[in-house]
């Protein structure tokens, strides 16, 4: 059963992961579903599809824009919760705001706040009886959504046929063993520690490369220091950009010549990229969850390279978000 508070990725199952990807491929081939058959009537109401509000207290294109697409493609309704005039701004509590949007007759609320564990308290005492939550993505904390949308990504690049329609086949079991290398701001990234509970139940080892004050102490263990090592051990690269917004003491140096120094020490570039290919015949596909800030973490010319799959990710996140969107209303309601 899909929970009615995604809260944290830990709160699904193998066979519920299993699950969301078997709807992510059928949602890949534009020829074998009908939207219309996703008209889902809720319920608690006898004349209404689903409506799924988004209320994002931080910047989002890519996690509002693709919840969004899917919301539309699956036939719900959709409303933009307006953080800035709200009236949270006058004192309401996100609770009641949210007992507010459930009677409006909303069941899906995604929700991204610059504050951890935000869904939290509901977990424990949830008031909410016909409105979902899903995490967009909370603090430093998690962001479940997105390592779902990598790990579609990550299963499906190899068996990408766009001449069929772009319907792929998928084996959980082709990351066992393998090794995916993050690189960037780790300390701060909410995906990365998504990334670091998903790992353990798919078999996935993970390595960090990037400046040691990015690195959590806890893990230190696995932190490769030098670039041409780091890409010798990894299956998967996946670059972070440097979140400065949170970075008022890590950073001691002015942060403009932070970010002149940072892309050759700590950086990857198409050219030293293709040279390492090429030196070992090793082909390391690049994902990035966005947004990108190139001639820091890459220069351009990677980002325009074959051999990044950053819109690839963009493109399987309609199709993971139709899933996760569809599972939840179906075991929720």
């Amino acid at each position: 059963m899909f929970p009615r508070v995604f809260e944290s990725i830990l709160d699904l199952d193998k066979q519920t992961i299993y699950s969301l990807l078997s709807l992510s491929q059928h949602f890949s081939h534009p020829l074998k579903h009908n939207p219309n058959d996703h008209r889902k009537l809720s319920k608690n109401q006898n004349i209404f599809p689903h409506s799924l509000v988004t209320m994002f207290f931080e910047d989002s294109t890519r996690t509002k824009l693709s919840f969004l697409k899917a919301a539309q493609n699956l036939g719900f309704q959709w409303t933009d919760f307006p953080t800035q005039n709200s009236s949270i701004n006058k004192g309401e509590t996100l609770i009641d705001t949210l007992k507010n949007l459930e009677a409006m007759g909303h069941t899906v609320a995604v929700i991204r706040s610059r504050d951890n564990e935000i869904l939290k308290p509901f977990l424990q005492n949830n008031p909410l009886k016909t409105l979902a939550l899903i995490n967009g993505g909370d603090g430093i904390n998690e962001h479940p959504t997105q390592v779902l949308l990598d790990l579609w990504s990550l299963l499906t690049f190899a068996n990408r046929d766009v001449k069929n329609g772009n319907h792929f086949s998928f084996d959980l079991g082709m990351l066992e063993g393998k090794t995916l290398g993050i690189a960037g701001d780790i300390i701060h990234s909410r995906v990365a520690h998504s990334w670091l509970k998903l790992a353990p139940l798919l078999k996935l080892n993970l390595v960090f490369f990037g400046p040691n004050e990015f690195i959590p102490e806890k893990l230190k263990s696995s932190h490769i220091q030098n670039k041409y090592e780091f890409l010798s051990t990894i299956d998967f690269l996946y670059l972070l950009r440097i979140q400065f917004e949170r970075h008022e003491q890590l950073i001691k140096e002015p942060i403009e010549q932070f970010k002149k120094n940072y892309l050759p020490k700590y950086g990857f570039t198409f050219d030293e990229v293709k040279e390492f290919s090429e030196q070992t015949q090793k082909f390391c596909p690049i994902f990035h969850p966005g947004p990108t800030n190139p001639g820091i973490e890459c220069d351009r010319k990677l980002l325009e390279s074959p051999l990044f799959f950053g819109l690839w990710q963009v493109s399987r996140s309609i199709e993971m978000r139709m899933a996760i969107l569809t599972k939840m209303t179906e075991d929720c309601f």
